[in-house]
């Protein structure tokens, strides 16, 4: 095998998570896929997927130290998205998540990715809205402002209802996100520099069970 390939076949190992929880965008799904005809170590990886999926459905809730999030929201903050990147570049991206990411974790955010992508279909395609697509590879677009902000991560099992009754509970509103790594940018009604009522709206969103975590930016 060329070091070409070695790569390659590395790069299929590493997207197999988002290959079974369907978040990958068609063009990599096919390449994915295509692969996976002809290579019989990569299928068998793919069957350990699933299984590992199945474990972090139904296995006993887990819960991440400080410092595993401490690392998670570093490199958050220290990423910089391309404005449009190649499947290489895509593959090289979601390895410096999973770097930082714990292994329960990877299972649970592929997933909650997977319900997030079903969900924004089926609102970018009502009737009177101009059809969009817009892969995980794209940039988000956050708008400067002085106000407040969160890092949430939800529950894998929180439904719509339950993550926008918390918004409105906070009167916050999603300016960003989900990431690859299922986390959200939130806006608050208040200014950045009220520390005050920024630990008061971490507190709470903290108390929720529906929220894995909950920290401002940085």
């Amino acid at each position: 095998m060329t070091r070409d390939q070695e790569t390659r076949h590395q790069q299929i190992v590493e997207a197999l998570p988002f290959y079974l929880s369907g978040t990958l965008n068609a063009q990599e799904f096919a390449s994915v896929s295509q692969h996976l005809e002809g290579c019989v170590a990569c299928r068998t990886e793919l069957d350990r997927c699933r299984e590992l999926s199945a474990v972090a459905r139904t296995g006993a809730e887990w819960s991440p130290s400080p410092r595993d999030w401490s690392a998670m929201a570093a490199k958050l903050d220290g990423a910089a998205a391309p404005a449009r990147e190649p499947l290489r570049d895509f593959f090289a991206r979601v390895r410096g998540w999973f770097d930082v990411t714990p292994v329960p974790m990877r299972w649970a955010f592929a997933l909650q990715g997977a319900l997030v992508v079903a969900l924004a279909g089926s609102l970018l395609l009502r009737p009177g809205r101009p059809a969009v697509y817009e892969t995980l590879s794209n940039p988000e677009r956050v708008t400067p402002s002085d106000r407040a902000r969160l890092h949430i991560v939800f529950a894998e099992d929180a439904t719509e209802a339950q993550m926008r009754a918390l918004l409105q509970q906070m009167k916050a509103v999603i300016v960003s996100g989900p990431s690859p790594t299922g986390i959200y940018t939130v806006e608050l009604p208040f200014a950045a520099s009220d520390r005050r009522q920024l630990d008061d709206a971490v507190a709470r969103a903290k108390a929720n069970p529906e929220v894995r975590f909950a920290a401002p930016p940085g």
